[in-house]
């Protein structure tokens, strides 16, 4: 007579929750392990990944599709939810590659996030972003310098409009006693005529074409991805109105400094910095009118 004594590695209790490496499952399917040899708990290989939908049920205040934590004590870097997409297909008109797609709809009280991001400081001097964004190849974070709901590295295009409540837009700063400038020279001093080359700038007024705005990716019910010229509220506002601005060509020839390229191929301008120099033609203003004032 022969016995064997072998430990279970599936076992599902009387309420028919499953447990894999546990004999005591805490929900429907519950994986435990702490095999070092393997990086994941659960690997799934195949055409499709993993479908997840959870159905309305009453009584709950919170109701999770996905619900990830990562805790460790030993490792350099913790990730809750990783997630890539590569798309190889030749096609550029069709061809999509989406890292995360969130939706969000039906709130009750009307709050609807596509994705809600918290940062929590557990200790004074941390830094951080609750969004950090970047266009640099594998970059894994750098030191903020403070802690910021969003912090990004790169070129940002919004299209449309933004609103800032409570707030200040706050752009580099020029100190004489700061290291990280150099080269710091008066305008007054380059007496290159400002207001001259101010004087000769032509505003203009304009309206946006439509059909200029960029087109929009959407899905029909026949699950296929197009193309649809579709304005957000704040795009169909936009071309309401009259705008006005200056032709790039013009502030180009007088203020070349003040013009970039886009990475595709247009041109914008750095109002910001032409508020230095309106400063320096009212002052050349002043200068001449002292002058006329004492003849």
């Amino acid at each position: 007579m022969v016995t064997l004594t072998n430990s279970a590695q599936l076992r599902v209790d009387s309420i028919g929750q499953i447990g894999i490496g546990t004999l005591t499952p805490k929900n429907t399917l519950t994986v435990y392990s702490d095999y070092t040899g393997g990086k994941y708990a659960v690997s799934i290989e195949g055409r499709n990944g993993l479908l997840v939908q959870r159905t309305y049920n009453n009584g709950t205040s919170w109701g999770y599709g996905i619900q990830t934590s990562s805790n460790h004590q030993t490792a350099y870097y913790s990730v809750g939810l990783l997630a890539s997409s590569d798309n190889y297909m030749g096609n550029t008109i069709r061809g999509r590659s989406y890292g995360i797609i969130t939706q969000a709809a039906y709130g009750h009280a009307g709050f609807n996030y596509g994705i809600l991001a918290n940062l929590n400081k557990a200790e004074d001097g941390q830094t951080g972003a609750a969004v950090y964004a970047s266009t640099l190849n594998n970059d894994l974070g750098e030191n903020t310098g403070g802690t910021y709901a969003g912090y990004f590295i790169g070129d940002t295009k919004i299209k449309g409009n933004v609103q800032i409540t409570g707030g200040s837009v706050i752009s580099n700063t020029v100190s004489t006693t700061n290291d990280a400038v150099s080269e710091l020279t008066p305008l007054s001093s380059l007496r290159d005529n400002t207001t001259e080359k101010i004087s000769t700038l032509t505003p203009y007024s304009y309206k946006q074409r439509p059909e200029t705005l960029f087109l929009h990716t959407s899905q029909d019910d026949s699950d296929t991805i197009a193309q649809r010229n579709i304005l957000t509220k704040s795009q169909q506002k936009y071309i309401e109105k009259t705008h006005y601005g200056i032709p790039i060509e013009e502030i180009e020839k007088y203020f070349p400094n003040l013009v970039y390229e886009n990475e595709d191929g247009t041109k914008g301008v750095n109002y910001i910095e032409m508020i230095p120099l309106l400063i320096q033609s009212i002052k050349e203003l002043n200068s001449r009118i002292e002058e006329l004032q004492k003849r």
